[in-house]
């Protein structure tokens, strides 16, 4: 189960933010719990093969669709994660069936427009309307921009200025492109 100690903030295409639980990211032969005496974690021949059915877990689109039947018996949906360089094809019918929790876009480096994107994909032709989260190497420079091409949460690059942020969201007063459908 994730630390629930370990706290980040969240903030939203409004303007508001809130402490969550640091989402923890599944990966096949993951430990969802490590050992108790401090020693080395699980193989991966006795490993669980899903996260616990518990909130703050995120998983890699494989992992999504390959355990879609064991979603949906669940109390906890986990949330889903893509990197920025995921197929747009792959996404096809991603929507279509039980929705993950949230969806988060990784940013490796803040360069990488490619998570832009995928979000106005999401919003556009795969009809996304739940949480869309920009996480990893995102400027308080770009939450302006990622709002309007779908985002709706947004966690900072670590030592980034959360007040800066929330001001950058109204950087400017007018725009000339659409205005995608936020989730929250």
């Amino acid at each position: 189960m994730p630390d629930t100690q370990d706290f980040q903030t969240l903030l939203t295409a409004s303007g508001d933010t809130r402490r969550i639980p640091k989402p923890t990211t599944w990966a096949p032969g993951h430990a969802a719990v490590p050992p108790a005496d401090g020693t080395s974690p699980l193989s991966p021949d006795t490993a669980p093969a899903l996260p616990p059915d518990a909130p703050h877990w995120q998983v890699g689109l494989q992992d999504w669709l390959r355990h879609q039947t064991h979603w949906a018996a669940r109390t906890h949906t986990p949330g889903l994660v893509l990197a920025s360089d995921t197929d747009p094809a792959a996404l096809a019918g991603l929507c279509a069936t039980l929705p993950p929790a949230w969806i988060t876009i990784e940013f490796p480096v803040y360069t990488d427009g490619r998570g832009f994107t995928l979000a106005q994909l999401l919003r556009t032709r795969h009809q996304w309307v739940g949480e869309l989260r920009a996480s990893g190497d995102v400027l308080i420079d770009t939450v302006f921009y990622l709002r309007r091409c779908g985002f709706d949460s947004y966690l900072l690059k670590p030592g980034h200025d959360t007040p800066a942020a929330q001001q950058a969201l109204h950087t400017f007063t007018a725009a000339y492109q659409t205005v995608y459908p936020l989730g929250i």
